[in-house]
């Protein structure tokens, strides 16, 4: 199972119990602290995404300089949903000028699809557990 964590990483056994999951622990799987944390470790796929679809704002300037994401650590933003939306949204317009809007359910998908697993691995604890758990079911 993969979910969002939604607090720090030391939070997970407190989040295995209150889902009920203690008997299945070893294969629970967290998103720290949410799956936003992992487009941000990568946030630089977006503009790939969006080249063509939305009007890039300041051009010159990375999306993982942002102010809220520089030299920190994934794991360690609170709330990374409400820290990307702010960020597309002072980066992106439609083609009728308004903001961009970031949708979890219709923007994450396709940008989770765009990282880059063996530095999702690098970066995120659980990931790498779970990748290497599949792999140790497929040698069994």
């Amino acid at each position: 199972m993969l979910i969002d964590l939604d607090a720090p990483k030391e939070q997970k056994s407190r989040r295995i119990k209150e889902f009920r999951l203690e008997a299945y622990s070893g294969n629970v799987f967290f998103m720290v602290q949410e799956m936003e944390a992992w487009i941000i470790s990568q946030i630089d796929v977006i503009d790939k995404y969006y080249q063509n679809k939305y009007e890039r704002k300041n051009k010159g300037l990375a999306l993982s300089d942002h102010r809220k994401i520089r030299n920190m650590h994934p794991e360690a933003i609170v709330k990374p949903s409400r820290v990307l939306k702010e960020i597309l949204g002072q980066y992106y317009r439609t083609r009728q000028g308004k903001k961009k809007k970031y949708g979890k359910l219709k923007d994450g998908a396709m940008f989770i699809s765009l990282l880059n697993a063996a530095e999702l691995q690098k970066t995120f604890e659980d990931f790498n557990d779970l990748i290497n758990t599949i792999k140790a079911l497929n040698t069994a």
